[in-house]
């Protein structure tokens, strides 16, 4: 069967969760003897939205549709002509029978339902909240409070101060940078030097943010309900992105499907001593590292271990205040990101992972790694997590409790709890999810 999946970013450019869950279970396809195809956006200041290149740097056809998010205000997230046109094009080249959506950020929704005018059948995975929350599909204000409930007037403001839009005089500025061929110096400079090039876009953005109304919020609703609900086949990793998806107005069932992103079998839990406790994600305030990090310096013991992996880019003010804190204590280390294929690397020196997200996550890929390898996981109870890890093989803590968390931390070293053999965690491979969602779509 000829197959294609759409994500809003794609490795090795991009490798969180949503973006590694799609990766493997194209290979995972492929090695099912599916011909496969990657549609994906990109930013690059160096080429003009709507352009689209190819490349095969993981094993996988992936086309890359650029979306320097020219056009500005909340429509410009979810609505943009010239990027949905290019990657319809690059669908239709492929001639699908079955496109699976991960994500539509960056893209466009009017693609779901054009894909299906092209004759595919459709399956698009609930992977967060975007359906009813346009700041990165968190729903979590500025202030990192929860939003329980989605209010268009509150969903405005917020807004206003999202990174996801580009304020006006950003956005001329890019424009101009790109214009006279300075835009791929300006990219690289803020990798290099992200604390800079975070201060340089919130100056551009101070004088006036974007500008962003409740009827602008109201308009996201409608359209990515209807193109939501236009899906022949929707599905979730957890209930609770089910139940949330049910009150943004999604129509049509659901099926809760674990999206099973592990590549190999899990395999039992071996005793041993828990020295090394490793955070893996993004440092950013969301994912609650700094919980973590507090926590663990209250311990005392002199042999136990916190390894601290993940890109800064996101919040390079956050990373580098996290990185100082922990510099004052010698039994922290910090890590860079890691690339997908070294996963097994990066956890084969840890003992337990720690999850202290204070945001809803939904079925977090990092737990569902570390549990496939027989490693135990500290988490927040927070959205659809409590699904995902459970006893005996983790266990659900009070999310942003530095109490709760240290006494957690203090028994794993302690060997009270974690130290009994166990039979492999109930974790899906890819392969497994895979067949599971064909099955569905069939």
């Amino acid at each position: 069967m000829r197959i294609a999946l759409v994500a809003h970013a794609f490795p090795p450019d991009s490798v969180a969760g949503v973006e590694v869950c799609a990766l493997r279970h194209a290979r995972a396809l492929q090695e099912l003897g599916h011909d496969v195809q990657v549609v994906t956006a990109v930013r690059d200041l160096r080429a003009a939205t709507g352009s689209v290149r190819r490349r095969d740097g993981t094993g996988v056809d992936v086309v890359e549709v650029v979306n320097n998010h020219d056009g500005g205000g909340l429509a410009s997230t979810y609505e943009c002509p010239p990027v949905e046109a290019a990657a319809l094009a690059a669908l239709r080249g492929h001639a699908p029978e079955l496109v699976h959506f991960h994500h539509l950020l960056n893209l466009s929704a009017g693609l779901l339902p054009a894909v299906r005018a092209l004759g595919a059948r459709t399956a698009l995975t609930l992977h967060d909240y975007w359906l009813s929350c346009a700041r990165d599909g968190q729903r979590q204000r500025a202030d990192f409070a929860t939003c329980d409930r989605v209010e268009a007037a509150t969903c405005a403001r917020c807004l206003a101060s999202s990174p996801q839009l580009a304020a006006p005089v950003e956005r001329r500025a890019l424009s101009a940078a790109a214009a006279v061929g300075l835009g791929g110096l300006l990219q690289a400079a803020h990798r290099r030097f992200p604390r800079l090039g975070a201060a340089v876009l919130a100056a551009l953005r101070s004088p006036a943010p974007p500008r962003v109304t409740a009827d602008d919020v109201e308009r996201r609703a409608t359209m990515l309900r209807a193109a939501f609900s236009a899906a022949d086949v929707r599905v979730a990793p957890t209930r609770f992105a089910a139940q949330r998806a049910a009150e943004a107005g999604l129509t049509g069932e659901v099926h809760v499907l674990p999206n099973g992103a592990v590549e190999t079998e899990p395999v039992p839990f071996v005793p041993r001593r828990r020295r090394t406790i490793g955070f893996i994600g993004t440092l950013a305030p969301h994912k609650g590292a700094h919980v973590l990090l507090e926590a663990f310096r209250g311990l005392r013991d002199p042999d136990a271990r916190l390894v601290l992996r993940g890109s800064g880019l996101t919040a390079p003010v956050y990373a580098a205040e996290l990185a100082r804190a922990a510099g004052a204590d010698p039994r922290v280390r910090l890590g860079g990101p890691f690339a997908p294929d070294d996963a097994d690397r990066a956890f084969a020196e840890l003992d337990l992972l720690a999850l202290p997200s204070l945001w809803w996550e939904n079925a977090p890929l990092v737990a569902q790694e570390a549990l496939a390898r027989g490693i135990p996981v500290l988490a927040s109870a927070v959205g659809g997590v409590p699904e995902v890890v459970g006893e005996p093989w983790g266990r659900c803590l009070p999310p942003g409790d530095v109490v709760a968390w240290r006494a957690a931390l203090a028994e794993a070293f302690a060997g009270r709890v974690f130290a009994e053999p166990l039979p492999p965690a109930p974790v899906w491979t890819a392969t497994r999810a895979a067949r599971a969602l064909l099955e569905l779509c069939r």
